[in-house]
C-alpha cells in the first residue's frame, strides 16, 4: 500500500505542477499581447487664431518617415472651425506620423509632426503658427 500511496502523491503533485505551468503561460502571453493592443488616444489640436477662416481639416495617421496610411479623417466646418478640434484614434505602441492639413478659402495650413503612442492618454498638437495663404 505505500507505493500506491507514493504514486498517488507524486501523479497530485504533477497536476498542481502542470496547472501552474499553464496558468504562468497564459499570464505570459496576455503581457506580450496587451503590449500590441490598440489603445485609445485623444487627439487635441489647437487651430490657432485664425481657426474661423478653416472650414475642412484633414488628419492623418500614417507609418513614420512618410508611409502608408493608417488611419485618416476629414472634418467640414460650414462656418469655420472651432479652435479646438478633437478626434480619437485607436492606434497600437509604436511612433507614427501625424499629418494635419487645414484648408479654407485663400488659406492653407499643413503641419507634420510625429506620433509616439506608448499608452492612452491625450495628444495635443498645436497648429496655431502663421498660415499661408
Amino acid at each position: 500500500m505505500g507505493l500506491l500511496h507514493f504514486a498517488s502523491m507524486a501523479s497530485g503533485w504533477r497536476r498542481r505542477a502542470g496547472r501552474l505551468v499553464a496558468v504562468a503561460g497564459v499570464a505570459f502571453l496576455l503581457a506580450h499581447f496587451a503590449r500590441h493592443w490598440p489603445r485609445t488616444v485623444a487627439l487635441r489640436l489647437d487651430a490657432g487664431e485664425r481657426h474661423g477662416e478653416y472650414t475642412e481639416a484633414r488628419i492623418t495617421v500614417r507609418e513614420p518617415s512618410g508611409g502608408a496610411a493608417l488611419q485618416g479623417v476629414r472634418l467640414y466646418f460650414a462656418d469655420g472651425s472651432p479652435r479646438l478640434l478633437q478626434h480619437d484614434l485607436e492606434l497600437p505602441p509604436g511612433d507614427y506620423e501625424l499629418q494635419v492639413e487645414l484648408r479654407g478659402s485663400g488659406v492653407r495650413r499643413d503641419v507634420r509632426s510625429s506620433l509616439t503612442v506608448p499608452t492612452e492618454g491625450v495628444v495635443r498638437v498645436a497648429v496655431d503658427r502663421e498660415a499661408r495663404p
